[in-house]
């Protein structure tokens, strides 16, 4: 059974050191969850070129089963252009904008 969880949220435009405890506080949750979790801050070094990165990310949500939309994702252009592909592929959406809580 496929129980990847593919993490998306807000990086650019907040402190980076946020965003990193921000991811891993939702990946600690979900791993203790039973989930294999994907953490884009992870997959890409800090100050790689943006479109680079969507790449890599896009690639490694293709693999997942479900995603976790963090809180602020709403405002990330990543995070809206991940969950569009999500959506379109029928991929399980976590998150607060469809009244999934953690």
């Amino acid at each position: 059974m496929n129980n990847k969880l593919y993490i998306s949220g807000r990086i650019t435009g907040i402190k980076y050191p946020t965003a990193v405890r921000n991811f891993a506080k939702a990946q600690e949750y979900w791993e203790r969850k039973g989930y294999k979790v994907v953490n884009p801050i992870n997959l890409c070094k800090r100050g790689w070129n943006w479109y680079i990165c969507m790449t890599i990310c896009l690639y490694h949500l293709l693999w997942c089963k479900y995603i976790y939309m963090l809180p602020n994702y709403n405002r990330s252009r990543g995070a809206m252009i991940e969950y569009k592909v999500a959506k379109k592929l029928g991929k399980i959406i976590y998150g607060e904008h469809n009244g999934r809580k953690k």
